[in-house]
């Protein structure tokens, strides 16, 4: 194969939040959007990488997921550019099973961008899973064709975990996301 006038297989993708999230609905995957693309739909201006995804973590929910992997062509993101040329040359193919992505934080690169998925996600008193976020998330109405209602981790919910976490890029977004509640 003569790569050399495409573009590398481990450069990354810009973030394609509308195809990611379709895909997720299309096959019925139970997620909470969370992290930098979660404050940015609320209205925070700090720019981010990739895509946090909390996840429901039943056997079921995860199955879905690797449909959802394999249309993406979904690898593991690893920052070894020779691994990840070497991964990115095997995506599309069924790589992963359950016990392989339940309840690890899992990076990934796709099709649609580079994609983090948590099992938990930090909070004041602890670790927090899908059922602790999910019904206080917001549901947030993405403005596509087709439009999609997808669940995002609430301005409070995104204030006290990116607390918990602390690093300074987190705090700049905490003074945002206060700034978004102030009337």
């Amino acid at each position: 194969m003569d790569c050399r006038n495409s573009k590398r297989l481990t450069d990354q993708p810009p973030i394609d939040l509308p195809r990611l999230l379709s895909e997720l609905e299309r096959y019925g995957v139970d997620y909470v959007v969370v992290g930098g693309i979660a404050a940015l739909l609320h209205g925070a201006s700090r720019p981010t990488s990739d895509v946090d995804l909390l996840i429901e973590s039943s056997d079921a929910n995860i199955e879905r997921l690797l449909d959802v992997c394999k249309e993406l062509r979904m690898r593991n993101r690893t920052g070894n550019k020779k691994l990840d040329h070497q991964l990115a040359a095997r995506a599309g193919q069924r790589q992963w099973y359950v016990s392989d992505v339940q309840d690890i934080f899992w990076s990934a690169q796709s099709d649609a961008g580079p994609i983090d998925v948590l099992p938990t996600m930090a909070m004041a008193k602890g670790r927090a899973t899908f059922a602790d976020i999910v019904d206080e998330a917001d549901e947030i109405l993405i403005t596509t064709e087709p439009a999609l209602r997808v669940k995002v981790a609430s301005v409070d919910q995104l204030i006290e975990s990116k607390q918990a976490v602390g690093r300074d890029k987190d705090r700049i977004v905490v003074e945002q996301l206060r700034n978004l509640r102030l009337p």
